[in-house]
């Protein structure tokens, strides 16, 4: 949890417990002291304290309240400090003995701090075959006084130490045993979920936790997320959460997380956490058409929509047609509806249809539902134009021709007071002219005009036509 909320949480609560603390820094920075020597203590409010007075406390008495955040001691024992409103800070022990030889180590040591230990003579009189020895064993030995160093501390280098050395080249003299207590970092980080058994399909959220101690709260940590097996979901990242938008089956498995320092490397990883998805059963398999009412012209679109109420994850959603046993057609899609389309449905394609929907687990089929197939009457429109057309078409062929014979018979030839009558004829031996009065196709005849007199040219009371001789044959003019 984040300090700066802690510490508002608190304030609205007014519970102190949850503030944090000061933490009382050392200087120089050991534990144990030769009798004499002044240390200076520092009351760090960490920036969550404005500086202002700082009350002392040692061996839980309060030992004077200073105008700032300083005191120096040389008295050996536990000190405490509180700045403000904070609560009492953590306690540092200071030793001071009367030896001649100390093993003076960090009082403060965390993981990936660099360490010096350092075997020291009261009077800084040259030591030799100087040995550091960690609980009880020697580690290290050195002809000439010198110090350990640890480039890179761990949890492992914590134990009982000290050291021993000869002054004046034979004088053998022994420290006393001092505690290196190397703290952590930052905790071994814990992987929480809002839910270690989501629904398929839904939202989760993982987050890597830690504790960093107030000392070290300006550490920068890079976080990863893992799944089994061994799949990196984020890699690195400033961020302590990570979001699975949607959560499906096959992301069911082992997750863990994995923690680290800038500089120096110190890497932590949580214990794997089991996720695993749950599933809703399908319910209310449902099929609709559209056109809705399952009336459709032939060569319209025709849709049929499968849909399910309930049911999560990828769901199969098939078609079928009643009394075949093929699949029209099958799709599996995380989505609680599909469709299923003819593009151009045809006259043979009427009947009833139902959809099932199953995830490897149950198969339910809808109700059925029932297409008709209308013909779209393009058919006996057009015949009946064609029938209308080709009607037309007779009685206007018919009415020219009743026209062109009357145009003939109307073209007469009439010459001064003689009409010329039309007559055909047929050599011998042919067949005979038509009774229709019609001249005969493809025949062999002639045409003779004969004279007849116009009755009322001439005047004949008696009505009858004089009628010229074979001689007289002429053609009119214009025929």
């Amino acid at each position: 949890m984040d300090l700066l909320f802690m510490l508002a949480l608190a304030l609205v609560s007014g519970q102190s417990a949850f503030l944090p603390k000061p933490v009382i820094y050392i200087n120089p920075p050991w534990t144990t002291f030769f009798k004499g020597e002044r240390v200076l203590l520092t009351c760090n409010g960490l920036q969550f304290y404005a500086l202002g007075k700082t009350k002392w406390y040692h061996k839980g008495i309060m030992l004077q309240e200073t105008p700032g955040n300083n005191i120096i001691v040389n008295n050996p024992g536990p000190y405490k400090c509180k700045t403000n409103n904070s609560p009492l800070s953590d306690s540092v022990n200071l030793i001071f003995i009367r030896v001649s030889l100390i093993l003076r180590i960090p009082y403060l040591a965390f993981e990936g701090d660099s360490l010096i230990l350092q075997c020291q003579e009261k009077n800084n009189v040259t030591l030799t075959r100087v040995t550091y020895y960690k609980n009880r064993k020697p580690f290290s030995a050195f002809n000439q006084n010198s110090d350990v160093f640890i480039p890179q501390a761990s949890l492992s280098n914590s134990g009982l130490y000290y050291c021993t050395a000869f002054k004046h080249m034979s004088w053998k003299i022994i420290s006393s045993s001092v505690n290196l207590h190397i703290r952590e970092l930052f905790s071994r980080p814990v992987l929480k979920t809002t839910d270690s058994q989501p629904i398929e399909g839904s939202l989760v959220t993982l987050r890597c936790e830690i504790w960093i101690p107030p000392e070290k709260s300006s550490i920068q940590l890079l976080f990863s997320f893992f799944r089994d097996p061994g799949v990196i979901l984020l890699g690195q990242a400033r961020a302590q959460e990570l979001q699975i938008s949607k959560f499906w089956r096959e992301d069911s498995g082992l997750y863990w997380c994995e923690v680290e320092t800038v500089s120096p490397r110190v890497c932590k990883q949580s214990q794997p956490i089991t996720m695993s998805v749950r599933r809703i059963p399908i319910s209310g398999v449902h099929m609709e058409v559209q056109p809705h009412g399952g009336h459709v012209m032939e060569g319209q679109k025709l849709v049929l929509l499968c849909s399910v109420v309930e049911g999560s994850g990828a769901i199969t959603f098939s078609w079928y047609r009643e009394g075949t046993e093929a699949i029209l057609g099958k799709k599996t899609l995380r989505s609680l509806v599909a469709e299923f389309v003819f593009s151009a449905v045809r006259k043979s394609d009427a009947g009833k249809y139902y959809c099932t929907a199953d995830h490897n687990s149950s198969l339910i089929p809808s109700h059925s539902v029932s297409i008709t197939v209308r013909r779209n009457g393009r058919g006996p429109l057009v015949a009946g134009i064609t029938t209308a057309l080709i009607s037309a078409l007779g009685l206007t062929t018919v009415a020219l021709l009743v026209y062109c014979k009357h145009q003939r018979k109307s073209e007469t030839p009439v010459i001064g007071d003689v009409v010329y009558s039309e007559v055909w004829s047929t050599q011998q031996g042919k067949e005979g002219a038509d009774a229709s009065g019609k001249p005969p196709d493809d025949k062999d005849n002639s045409v003779i005009y004969s004279v007849v007199k116009n009755e009322e040219a001439q005047g004949d009371s008696t009505g009858n036509s004089q009628t010229v001789n074979e001689s007289n044959r002429a053609t009119p003019t214009g025929f």
